[in-house]
């Protein structure tokens, strides 16, 4: 417990200096989990050392074509890579595998970039409740489950999810939210409503969703490729994926709500 609590203060110093840093720093440091990210599912999966290499530079493709507005391009270039591979690699790697691959590195990359995006279309406060949304659900859960939790959630996944954790999760995520909006209007002169508030909640109790799914996905992938954790470099909590799981599906949620739906 005590190297859990000292990586999550030492994380938490280092995450909002990115987060007050230029948006390039920020992008940057955004590819790197993402990399770190890809690299522990490619270890896990136990994929030939070529797929490493082409779900990097695909990785870097999507990026790029994100940024500069040319994602289809970009999507079509690796996505030929891939097809590519699959003659190269014949009789080395399994095409299933490869495709495999690409869809993983394509959803966690566009997913991932999806942070920048927010970070520069409508700034530093809404990534901060990206990660309030995976951070108090993932609180909430846990504590919940421990105090509460009866019935179990997906035993096959995750022996320790219970339905009153996850419950709970929502719950907590939702009166975050709230009070995380309240914040917005008396500090930082956000002009909101009464209904303002009504949308935040349904807006945290959905991102809750959309995260809990993502742990559940994640879990999915590590029993099938019969590991515990994705790695061990964040002391008590694993890997770097183990760890934004569901900040990977509550990202997209987020910048839908914020560029299409314009509620907040």
């Amino acid at each position: 417990m005590l190297k859990r609590i000292l990586t999550s203060a030492v994380g938490l110093v280092i995450f909002f200096a990115v987060l007050a840093s230029s948006s390039t720093v920020f992008a940057a440091a955004i590819l790197l989990v993402t990399a770190c990210m890809l690299y522990e599912l490619y270890k896990a999966m136990d994929a030939h050392p070529a797929l490493f290499v082409l779900g990097f530079l695909s990785c870097a493709l999507y990026t790029y074509g994100i940024f500069s507005t040319k994602f289809l391009p970009a999507a079509v270039t690796a996505m030929v890579l891939y097809l590519i591979a699959t003659v190269a690699l014949f009789h080395k790697v399994h095409f299933r595998d490869i495709y495999a691959s690409a869809f993983i590195t394509l959803f966690i990359s566009a997913f991932m970039i999806m942070i920048s995006m927010i970070r520069i279309q409508f700034g530093a406060e809404f990534v901060l409740l990206v990660f309030i949304c995976a951070w108090m659900t993932d609180s909430g859960a846990y504590f919940a489950g421990r105090f509460f939790g009866r019935h179990k959630l997906a035993p096959n996944l995750s022996p320790k999810k219970t339905i009153e954790g996850s419950i709970g999760g929502s719950m907590i995520c939702v009166v975050s939210c709230v009070v995380y909006l309240l914040i917005l209007h008396q500090f930082m002169g956000y002009q909101v409503q009464v209904n303002s508030y009504l949308q935040i909640a349904l807006v945290g109790l959905l991102a809750s969703v959309f995260g809990q799914l993502g742990d559940l996905i994640a879990s999915a992938i590590k029993r099938d490729c019969g590991v515990k954790d994705f790695g061990s470099i964040l002391p008590g909590h694993g890997g770097v994926l183990d760890r934004f799981d569901s900040v990977v599906f509550i990202a997209p949620f987020i910048y839908y709500i914020l560029f299409r739906m314009n509620i907040l």
